[in-house]
């Protein structure tokens, strides 16, 4: 996990991220990653990524670092050409191989299979047999039950970004051999109907369309100017994997500043610190609060029903249909007027300080967010996935991508043919 922000203004863009990796499968926590880079020699762009810290096997600095060679004098209208130019050259680029896409779909449909497996059926059985002794068509038929709540779940996530109509046709012909294969070697002798498989492997073809991300998500954001952005704009994606050729993506988030949005604070993976700072609550416990305020109203509201039932039923009748509508309507009022109150109190006067901040400023309050995510971690019970140096950068469209703060896994001293190399690069360019 991770913590970053950005924070925008008229005049600039701040990014600051953690440095902490936790590596796949284990608790071991490192925290020398990078996650800000700058993404264009030429323009005042810069990128984040969370999540996962690779696509397709292939670590995520390698992929910007790769763009940012090839794009290094590409100069865009827009910030959202730089989105757009990212997502061809991850469609085109001849590092992700077949056999790379391969891999991925077989890791997709594995990671379900077992999630379905372990998560899902296995529960549900220990429950049933627990009632009564187990037929094989009574697994059969609580294994298909199951296959069809998670195919119809799937289906209620909207569909990836850019994807044609046959594509799931297409994921069919190149990849349905190999996912069944795998469905094979993770269910085993498992009694299955032949209807259940093909909702099982069909389960898998609209994980891959859709937006209901397993394991292998990644998150990347794109901050800066085009040539023709006179103020600043944001873009997330949110993206899983590639397969046959496609990108499977869709664009989380776009934000930018104009002339009656003066202010954003954008954080991404873990948020709960910055929203805590800026609305003066925690929002898991607004959320309880919330629920249990429903909870009660609505409780002692029915003690009330159930006494006047004993008494008039149909007296009971009536006042269900006139109080029940009015409570609802009261209990969301009340909810609005604490989000009111936070608005007012907290988010609103922070905004309107962030709106007139100088560049030094933005970017020492990005820092001190991300830090705050990190010495919660640092001082709770909850695994350190917030940590190490925290690297700051700078944009704005005369100066360009300024680092304010940033690690280092050599030292200077030690290398001057690379600054040199670097230098002359720029200098070229």
């Amino acid at each position: 996990m991770t913590a970053e922000i950005v924070i925008m203004n008229r005049l600039a863009i701040a990014l600051a991220a953690d440095s902490a990796v936790t590596l796949g499968g284990t608790e071991k926590i490192y925290t020398s990653a990078d996650k800000l880079f700058l993404l264009s020699e030429s323009a005042p762009v810069g990128a984040m990524i969370y999540g996962n810290a690779d696509l397709l096997g292939i670590p995520w600095e390698t992929i910007i670092k790769e763009f940012r060679r090839e794009s290094f004098d590409k100069v865009y209208p827009h910030l959202e050409d730089y989105v757009n130019n990212i997502i061809g050259f991850l469609c085109l680029n001849k590092m992700f191989t077949e056999e790379y896409q391969k891999n991925f779909v077989a890791n997709i449909a594995q990671s379900f299979f077992i999630y379905f497996l372990k998560n899902v059926l296995e529960p549900k059985l220990e429950e049933e047999v627990k009632k009564k002794d187990l037929t094989e068509g009574d697994i059969k038929n609580i294994i298909a039950e199951l296959a069809s709540k998670e195919l119809l779940e799937t289906k209620k996530f909207p569909a990836l970004d850019e994807l044609p109509e046959d594509f799931i046709t297409t994921l069919k012909t190149k990849y349905e051999p190999d996912i069944k294969k795998i469905k094979q070697r993770v269910f085993q002798t498992l009694p299955l109907k032949r209807s259940t498989s093909a909702i099982l492997i069909n389960t898998i073809y609209e994980l891959l369309t859709r937006q209901r991300f397993g394991p292998f998500d990644s998150g990347l954001v794109i901050a800066g100017f085009g040539e023709d952005d006179y103020f600043p704009q944001i873009y997330e994606i949110r993206l899983q994997g590639i397969a046959s050729g496609r990108l499977l993506f869709y664009k989380a988030r776009q934000d930018q500043i104009g002339s009656t949005r003066t202010a954003v604070i954008a954080p991404f993976a873990q948020q709960e610190m910055v929203y805590t700072f800026m609305e003066g609550i925690d929002p898991s416990l607004r959320e309880m609060i919330q629920e249990s305020t429903g909870t009660l109203f609505t409780g002692a509201i029915r003690i009330i029903f159930d006494l006047v039932k004993k008494k008039d039923l149909k007296c009971e009748e009536e006042l269900n249909k006139v109080v029940t509508p009015q409570l609802n309507e009261m209990i969301q009022n009340l909810f609005k007027s604490w989000e009111t109150k936070r608005k007012v109190d907290y988010w609103g006067p922070i905004m309107g300080i962030v709106a007139s901040l100088p560049k030094d400023e933005l970017g020492a309050m990005a820092e001190s967010l991300v830090n705050l995510t990190k010495f919660k971690r640092r001082v709770s019970r909850q695994q350190e996935t917030v940590g190490g140096p925290i690297d700051v950068a700078i944009i704005t469209k005369g100066d360009g991508f300024v680092w304010l703060k940033r690690k280092h896994y050599f030292s200077s001293e030690y290398n001057p043919r690379f600054i040199a190399k670097y230098y002359n690069s720029i200098k070229e360019g």
